[in-house]
């Protein structure tokens, strides 16, 4: 069986030339300007950030209990000190990035930012 890698050009000419438009009653286009893209993606965003913060804080404890079992361990002291600093660094980034983000889209003027 020979497999084909590549772009089959009919499907391409398919989507850029011609098309079928399919009316889907009752149902509003979902994006009508730029800002109904980026506000769709709100709850996208905020699952996000919320994750990668469950994940930093969870980096947190681990790091903690590495610290705590480390018994004196010159190495698992410097492991559990670096994974600390890494989480809380970790951490601030992703909400700083959020805020940026929100400031961002709230100056092109996209709603609920």
């Amino acid at each position: 069986m020979k497999i084909r890698k590549g772009i089959d050009i009919r499907k391409v000419m398919f989507v850029t030339v011609g098309g079928v438009n399919i009316d889907f009653h009752g149902l509003e286009a979902p994006w009508q300007n730029i800002g109904d893209v980026f506000s769709s993606g709100n709850g996208l965003l905020e699952f996000l950030v919320g994750s990668a913060a469950v994940i930093a804080i969870a980096m947190i404890i681990i790091s903690g209990y590495t610290l705590i079992t480390s018994a004196g361990d010159p190495d698992k002291v410097d492991t559990g000190r670096k994974m600390l600093t890494g989480s809380i660094i970790g951490l601030g980034i992703i909400f700083i990035a959020g805020l940026v983000i929100k400031y961002i889209l709230g100056l092109f003027g996209v709603e609920g930012y």
